[in-house]
């Protein structure tokens, strides 16, 4: 059966190179059910001289990605550079269509974020939590408020316009401007990256789950037929069995027809006279 067959280094290869064609990627991005576009596949496999049905063409691009993916995060995790034999092919697939997402994501999460700096304005003296906000304060003060920065007020000596003689007019004070230590929200971000370290796993964990169910999928499918050829050898054994006793019965007959048939006609046959 198939599942006995290997894939060998062509035949991947080619399968690789079918698959990220933009024409297929553009196919399999804009539809769901993406049967159609694995037959086309499947369909090309064989005018290259490989027979490969649909569903093992899903299930090889499926296990090359899901073994892309691991890799990629042992190396992240580890900080090591290994590869496999087709991670050059596939990252120029899946690491151009994962910068695509990572630009979607940063623009989903730079409009979160500038919605819950909004959301905080309002409450902004009663101070954040560790968990949200790195901790900017002086003298290991835990109150925001210590944050802040606050500028006496200093008098400014002017000196005196010839037209004006009165000693109160000589010190005028101004109020300078107190500046603003800014928000610094590093916690929240690596919070947001570690978000979407969660969500990817989540969405590893999906896809290694629904290999598994085509997996047992197709071994039902394959111990299905192989019951069915089973059962038709074992009812050509019992037909061709039944055959042959039919025709030692049928045989048996004629015999013991042929033998009644001569012993009638020796009894009807004229006696000589005496």
């Amino acid at each position: 059966m198939e599942k006995t067959k290997p894939w060998h280094n062509k035949e991947t290869k080619t399968l690789i190179g079918i698959w990220s064609e933009d024409e297929v990627q553009r196919e399999l991005e804009s539809t769901v059910r993406n049967q159609k576009v694995f037959q086309k596949i499947s369909q090309r496999m064989w005018e290259l001289g490989y027979n490969r049905s649909p569903d093992r063409c899903r299930v090889k691009i499926k296990k090359l990605k899901q073994d892309y993916r691991r890799l990629k995060e042992y190396n992240k995790r580890n900080g090591t550079n290994r590869k496999t034999k087709w991670h050059d092919a596939l990252d120029a697939v899946l690491g151009r269509r994962a910068e695509h997402v990572g630009r979607s994501v940063t623009a989903e999460s730079s409009t979160s974020l500038l919605e819950s700096v909004m959301s905080c304005n309002g409450v902004e003296d009663g101070g954040d939590s560790d968990d949200d906000v790195l901790s900017v304060s002086i003298d290991n003060a835990d109150d925001r408020s210590r944050t802040r920065i606050s500028s006496p007020i200093l008098p400014v000596t002017l000196p005196l316009s010839p037209g004006l003689s009165s000693p109160a007019s000589s010190n005028i004070t101004a109020e300078e401007p107190r500046p603003t230590v800014p928000r610094v929200r590093g916690k929240r971000r690596r919070g947001h990256s570690n978000h979407i370290d969660a969500m990817r796993e989540i969405f590893l964990m999906a896809e290694e789950r629904e290999d598994r169910r085509q997996r047992v999928q197709q071994e039902f499918e394959e111990r299905r037929l192989q019951v069915l050829q089973e059962l038709e050898h074992s009812a050509g054994i019992r037909e061709a069995e039944l055959i042959n006793t039919l025709a030692q019965f049928n045989q048996g007959l004629l015999s013991v027809m042929g033998q009644l048939v001569s012993v009638m006609a020796s009894n009807h046959s004229p006696q000589p006279p005496p």
